[in-house]
């Protein structure tokens, strides 16, 4: 509710604009999102899926010329999605629904163009036909409807609710992932912890005491156990401890520390310690299981504690049954994999959206911008020293952190710009006359020039030129930062 009356705070200050004819034009002359083109027998029709899951279903005999006559033989339907704000910013398509006296922001869910082909020929849909689209969409959540672009007037109109079905088989992929990953033996580089370096000593040697008691103070035998990147103290934790049917003493066993932290330096070297005056065992350090191999670890020493979560990671004497080198290959290996299956995942979609379609053109899944805290300053964009000759800004627009929306300003509305009232990320970026870009981080500015801001209600931003034409879709993605929205 509260993003919806923002929403409409919002629009009532923005000036309705002036009619021109209109038309999808991209910001940036020369770079576009390309179409797939799909070729199939008219009178077959046909079933397209795309790697990221969306799919689109054509009855047979469902194409018509202009004439309304329905064609047989090969066709072609060129479709192409937009999954990201960004892309539908190259496209030049907006992002707005107008009313006759008010505008308003719109977040995308997932947008797609789809058009076909005979001979070059435009086609449209047979009288009482309709296609399925099953949308690939990266945003599951709710309040999202499906709209149709109308591309002689560039207002959008809202058709029906849109629900989003939740893609299993993706969250079932990364679960195996990250089941895969708990499995993997030693990860070098974790914050692994041995109680004792003799008992590391031990395991090295195999037990030769002899070997042992040589090497206490051997440099190139310690340097050979610092390369495993594992952390010790000087505790003779001889604790028992119960690992995979087997009981360890706690000093014997490789333990990783959970929560990060580091063992402090003043601990005891033993956890108990008995006075045989008196026949009383004094406790210092105790072992409390959380959960399987997960214990709490608690110790304290002349008025001084400390407790950590640490778990065990398998018995020191398979910590070298690899060298260091081997242990980081062995990883590597299995990390490499793990991370092709891993953007494989991320590349399918979060959820579905479907709807069915009488028409060929451009659909939309959106809602109201939710743009509950803003403030409203007097923007001005054209006094930047920086700025090639001939550079005027006639237009703005602002791609706010963690949506999938951005803001378009003319400079009529620019004395009506909105800010983001706490510092976070987002852009704002212009189309220079020639065809540089030019951009301002939001970033930029703490929280008390964002404080002082509220108060004058009045900044005149300095927008930096890139430094080249920009030719390319990498380098509009670069331009509007799109790794850190």
């Amino acid at each position: 509710m509260l993003a919806a009356v923002f929403a409409t705070l919002l629009a009532a200050c923005k000036t309705a604009p002036v009619a021109e004819t209109f038309s999808v034009r991209p910001p940036f002359a020369g770079v576009d999102v390309p179409f797939q083109t799909i070729e199939f027998e008219a009178q077959n029709g046909d079933s397209i899926c795309f790697p990221n899951g969306t799919c689109i279903v054509i009855p047979a005999n469902a194409l018509a010329d202009s004439l309304g006559q329905t064609v047989k033989g090969q066709v072609q339907l060129k479709f192409r999605e937009f999954k990201s704000v960004q892309e539908i910013f190259i496209a030049g398509i907006p992002l707005t629904w107008q009313t006759d006296s008010a505008m308003f922001n719109l977040e995308s869910a997932g947008m797609y163009e789809m058009r076909a082909f005979q001979n070059n020929n435009a086609l449209k849909l047979t009288a009482g036909t309709a296609i399925n689209v099953r949308l690939a969409s990266f945003d599951a959540s709710e309040g999202f409807s499906s709209w149709q672009l109308n591309e002689e007037t560039g207002a959008w109109a809202e058709l029906n609710p849109s629900e989003a079905v939740v893609n299993t088989e993706k969250t079932v992929m990364l679960d195996k992932v990250k089941e895969k990953r708990s499995k993997i033996e030693f990860t070098p580089g974790k914050n692994y912890f041995v109680f004792n370096y003799g008992d590391l000593l031990d395991m090295f040697f195999d037990n030769d005491w002899q070997k042992v008691n040589d090497n206490q103070k051997n440099t190139a035998v310690r340097q050979k156990i610092e390369k495993y990147g594992v952390k010790w103290s000087h505790m003779n934790a001889r604790t028992l401890i119960d690992y995979k049917k087997a009981s360890y003493y706690a000093a014997e066993l490789l333990w990783l520390m959970e929560d990060g932290k580091t063992m402090p330096d003043w601990v005891p070297e033993y956890l108990e310690e008995w006075d045989y005056k008196t026949g009383k065992t004094t406790t210092f350090g105790e072992f409390k299981q959380i959960r399987g191999n997960e214990y709490k670890f608690s110790v304290k020493k002349g008025g001084k504690s400390f407790s950590c979560s640490m778990s065990v990671v398998f018995p020191l004497k398979y910590l070298f049954k690899f060298s260091a080198e081997k242990w980081q290959n062995n990883f590597n290996k299995i990390d490499s994999m793990l991370t092709i299956e891993t953007e494989r995942a991320n590349l399918m979609a979060d959820a579905y959206r479907s709807m069915t379609v009488s028409e060929f053109g451009i659909y939309n899944y959106d809602r109201l911008m939710k743009t509950p805290n803003y403030f409203l300053v007097e923007a001005d964009f054209g006094s930047s020293e920086k700025m090639p000759e001939n550079s005027q800004i006639e237009t703005v627009f602002f791609f706010p952190a963690g949506q999938q929306a951005y803001f378009a300003y003319p400079r009529r509305d620019w004395d009506k710009f909105y800010l983001p009232d706490s510092v976070k990320q987002g852009r704002i970026v212009a189309v220079l006359p020639t065809m540089q870009g030019a951009w301002f981080d939001i970033a930029s500015f703490d929280q008390n020039k964002l404080n002082e801001l509220k108060q004058t209600k009045k900044y005149s931003f300095k927008l930096t030129p890139t430094p080249n034409k920009i030719t390319s879709y990498e380098q509009i993605m670069e331009l509007l930062h799109a790794k850190a929205l």
